[in-house]
């Protein structure tokens, strides 16, 4: 954590700097943006985190980071217990050409269908995302976990359903 705070008090001087006010240092300004945002990421600070991404987003709304920012959006939305948003930024990265990401985004979306109780598309996007691994960002573990459980509330609603 200390590293994220130091890496945030040198993002914010450098984003208080005049230099960054120029049109020719909105590259700059974006980037330290994206910066500023997974620092605050990191340091659990999701709303001011959400804030920085889109004030980045502001300045380039498909720059370099975009998909970057939408996972980073999700994870924040989905601490911030706003999983429609989350499912919505992470469904974005999904369909975007970049796979290493695109599958954390479809870990993320199948998390946020289980804090919704939404256990069936839950199940359906945990098998999708199984087809997909290995991962460099997903953890199989987590997965089986996630699949196991998804299978253990149907089955527990299912014989709940039944007449004796």
């Amino acid at each position: 954590m200390d590293r994220a705070q130091d890496a945030l008090d040198l993002i914010d001087a450098n984003l208080q700097s005049k230099y960054m006010e120029r049109e020719n240092f909105q590259d700059w300004k974006y980037e330290h943006l994206f910066y500023r945002g997974e620092s605050l990421t990191r340091l659990a600070k999701c709303t001011e985190a959400l804030g920085a991404f889109d004030a980045a987003h502001a300045i380039h709304a498909d720059g370099k980071f975009e998909t970057d920012i939408l996972i980073a959006r999700s994870n924040c939305l989905m601490a911030l217990e706003r999983y429609e948003e989350a499912f919505d930024a992470a469904t974005r990265v999904a369909a975007s050409a970049n796979g290493e990401l695109a599958t954390l985004a479809l870990q993320y979306m199948a998390e946020c269908r289980m804090w919704q109780r939404r256990v069936p598309e839950a199940l359906a996007i945990y098998l999708e995302l199984q087809r997909k691994l290995p991962s460099k960002y997903v953890d199989e573990k987590r997965i089986q976990t996630g699949i196991n459980r998804a299978i253990a509330s149907l089955e527990k609603h299912s014989t709940q359903r039944k007449p004796c």
